[in-house]
């Protein structure tokens, strides 16, 4: 998985290419964590150009969920309808 982050209108914007997998999803999550130890909390997720999420990859998404909660902070994630409208149903309707 390619991932790159950019600063766009006060959020660190995380662009995801590829799959997020047991393989990529500690990567992700170190990257993560670091843009919220500097101080970033209003983060957006652009999923538009991901593959495949794996139960990994979600557990990761879901984590970062709840941590910017805590911390006061947005987080808003891109899907593309086409790929993820009936996991993201099914995953966060009950959110």
């Amino acid at each position: 998985m390619e991932t790159t982050h950019t600063e766009q209108d006060g959020f660190t914007v995380f662009h995801l290419h590829g799959r997020l997998d047991p393989t990529t999803a500690p990567d992700l999550e170190k990257t993560i964590d670091t843009v919220i130890t500097d101080g970033s909390i209003k983060l957006l997720f652009d999923f538009s150009k991901l593959d495949y999420l794996s139960s990994a990859g979600l557990r990761v998404v879901l984590g970062t969920m709840k941590r910017i909660d805590r911390e006061g902070g947005t987080i808003q994630l891109l899907w593309h309808a086409r790929h993820f409208s009936c996991f993201y149903d099914a995953v966060f309707s009950q959110c």
